[in-house]
Parts: structure tokens; sequence; C-alpha cells
């Protein structure tokens, strides 16, 4: 639902110039001071660095969970 809300921000920005400032980031090129540019790319890939990590983390505790049924199923089959 949220993914929805990207291209409306998008066009209002564009539509209604006199409320918002311009695109700050464009394909043309970027409005923002250098610093505030480096700053944005650095928490941007520290975010997907963490999201990653995250996400591998929880991959690892899924394989765990299956890997300590499948033992408790083998065991309890052998007893």
């Amino acid at each position: 639902v949220g993914a929805v809300n990207i291209p409306i921000i998008h066009y209002s920005v564009l539509w209604w110039n006199s409320l918002h400032q311009p695109p700050s980031l464009t394909t043309g090129g970027s409005t923002m001071a250098g610093p505030f540019l480096w700053g944005l790319l650095a928490a941007t890939l520290g975010f997907t660095l963490i999201f990653g990590g995250v996400v591998l983390a929880r991959m690892r505790a899924i394989l765990a969970d299956i890997q300590a049924e499948a033992r408790l199923r083998r065991k309890a089959e052998g007893a």
C-alpha cells in the first residue's frame, strides 16, 4: 500500500510547485549540497547493509528451526 504513495508524492511535487521545493535528485543531476548528498548516500548504503544483515539472520534462524524440527522428528521416529 505504501508503494502506491510514492508516485503520488512525486507528481504532487511537480504539479504543486508553489507548495513544494523542486525535486532534489533527478536523472539530470542533483541540486543538493555535496555534504548532504554524501550523507544521504551513506545513510542509504548503511540502511541497505543493515537490512541485508537482518534478512540473512532471519533466514539462518528459519533454517536452524527447520533442522532442529527434522532432528526431533527423526529422534521421535527412531525411539
